[in-house]
């Protein structure tokens, strides 16, 4: 116990004297959990400490879970350390190196022979989680390059504007853009994401994993075509299954219910706290749910006429859109390495003259280049939908009002639904 306190004291004494912004510090032994205390702040402005509970962005410890995919994929055969980068991208090259010598490990390495380069500003303040913040806002109008997808940054390593450290092996040297394509490679030789394919890795080891779809009726994913002597399935199988089943208020509420369920079997000494943070959630998910379908969708939505259709930038309103009876008439997934081709920007104007639709929707933290691209050619607005996927409201510490609180945007779709369709402000505010 005397190291433990000398810890802190150490601790406490070094963020007062050097300022540090914010750490959270758990030692465990054999006997369980032996410390465990936040230091310093998470946010400046307004001032608020680090606890327990303060969710770090892992930032480059993603390196060191696509360098474990790599090597697994390795040892599985379906890829090997050695092979060249073109194996998976012909069209790269790095100036003066064969292209045989840039392989999945000089990349893996930090040895391709990349000199540092412009960092991909634009890129991680496009997929940035805090998009509210003065650094977002600043990035997105200072970032000294504009790339967000693979194609991007393949095109910018070929084209050689740099001069190489040296040959393939030779130097060390960080790379994000060589992690970068290292992630895409994964997807290619794994035959789905990096992030599915570690899922799967995870779902294979010991560890337990609460399954929240249990019960929801799921919807096929908009991309999954049944290709002939395909047979149904009732697992819930990669590309099959729509993941984005949140999206529908009453799915919410059986994941709480599974939640509840797998956690006072795991940990059935704390069963009355999860039974009771379940019973609060369902209460508060129920109230809202019954209040903007009586209060804005009920009220407000006859007056559009016929129901909405929806064309969204984004394949997950596909579950918003039937909880409410709006017909999803498209959607385009718009992500790094994955652009709206010619054709389907073709097809999205055709459909939006055809069925006259004033508005076509992308999510709030996407791409809106394709939409407003459509909004241009066929004369329609172009509107924000959230995926409802921040995390709690710090400020606040009821669960009703602060755990919950990210969750009924779902709200703020219908209104901006409502109200996209109108042309004007229908849904008074409050």
């Amino acid at each position: 116990m005397g190291d433990v306190e000398k810890l802190e004291r150490y601790l406490t004494e070094l963020f007062e004297r050097r300022g540090y912004p914010g750490m959270a510090v758990c030692a465990r032994g054999p006997e369980g959990v032996l410390f465990d205390k936040g230091f310093g702040c998470r946010s400046m402005e307004p001032k608020e400490g680090v606890d327990g509970d303060t969710v770090f962005g892992i930032a480059s410890m993603s390196k060191s879970m696509t360098a474990l995919a790599c090597c697994m994929l390795h040892t599985e055969g379906r890829m090997s350390l050695d092979d060249p980068v073109t194996d998976y991208f012909p069209d790269f090259h790095i100036p003066g190196a064969a292209d045989e010598c840039v392989t999945v490990k000089t990349l893996a390495m930090h040895r391709a022979g990349l000199p540092p380069m412009e960092p991909l500003e634009w890129s991680i303040a496009k997929n940035s989680i805090e998009r509210d913040s003065k650094w977002y806002r600043e990035m997105l109008r200072t970032a000294p390059n504009r790339m967000d997808r693979i194609g991007q940054i393949v095109d910018y390593i070929s084209a050689g504007e740099y001069e190489p450290l040296g040959a393939p092996g030779e130097y060390m040297s960080y790379s994000n853009e060589g992690y970068a394509l290292l992630s895409y490679i994964v997807d290619q030789a794994a035959g789905v994401t990096l992030e599915e394919f570690l899922e799967d890795a995870l779902a294979a080891s010991d560890a337990q994993i609460i399954d929240c779809s249990l019960g929801v009726e799921l919807l096929e994913n908009l991309s999954h075509h049944h290709e002939d002597g395909e047979e149904e399935h009732d697992g819930h199988d990669h590309g099959h299954w729509d993941p984005h089943y949140w999206m529908d208020p009453d799915n919410a509420r059986i994941m709480v219910e599974n939640l509840r369920n797998h956690l006072v079997l795991a940990d059935p000494d704390h069963a009355a706290g999860y039974e009771e943070n379940a019973w609060r959630s369902d209460i508060a998910l129920r109230v809202y749910q019954e209040e903007i379908t009586r209060d804005v969708w009920d009220k407000y939505s006859p007056q559009l006429g016929a129901r909405p259709k929806l064309i969204t930038f984004h394949d997950g309103f596909q579950y918003f859109a039937k909880a409410f009876g709006m017909e999803l008439l498209a959607s385009i997934e718009e992500e790094a390495g994955s652009e709206a081709s010619a054709r389907e920007i073709v097809e999205i104007t055709e459909l939006v003259r055809e069925y006259d639709i004033p508005v076509v929707f992308t999510e709030a933290n996407g791409s809106d280049a394709t939409a407003k691209a459509i909004s241009r050619e066929a004369g329609c607005r172009v509107a924000q939908l959230s995926m409802l996927m921040d995390g709690p409201e710090p400020k606040a510490s009821d669960l009703e009002l602060g755990r919950l609180c990210n969750y009924f945007n779902y709200g703020s779709n219908i209104v901006t639904v409502i109200d996209s369709f109108a042309g004007r402000k229908v849904v008074p505010l409050g």
